[in-house]
């Protein structure tokens, strides 16, 4: 069953670990096919992290874009961290100190046919 990114969903993973002592964060972001199969992985250090909270929507943030690199029409973003998933799906503007990925990712909304936090 060969690769289709304008019709198959693809499930997007991230993960975001945070040292509060040197101010960075690791993400990791996986994408896999409705098999299971890995279709990308990235890991990404960033030296600009104020907080857990912020590396969690920067990793969410970059999950989007792998979707929109990979030319994926349908994705599924999934994470643990609710707060910014509920964020997320809001049209809300958010004031928090994450308010700017959260902004970046509802720009990036139009340009999927289908995304689900």
């Amino acid at each position: 069953n060969p690769y289709h990114p304008e019709t198959q969903v693809v499930k997007i993973n991230f993960d975001a670990t945070y040292d509060h002592n040197q101010l960075r964060s690791t993400s990791r972001l996986v994408a896999r096919n409705n098999r299971g199969e890995v279709l990308a992985s990235k890991l990404i250090f960033s030296t600009e992290a104020p907080s857990l909270f912020a590396a969690e929507a920067r990793a969410c943030f970059q999950a989007v874009g792998i979707g929109l690199t990979m030319g994926v029409k349908k994705i599924e973003v999934e994470r643990d961290a609710l707060t910014i998933i509920k964020k997320c799906q809001s049209t809300a503007i958010d004031k928090l100190e994450i308010g700017v990925y959260i902004r970046d990712i509802q720009q990036c909304k139009s340009d999927f046919q289908s995304i689900r936090f």
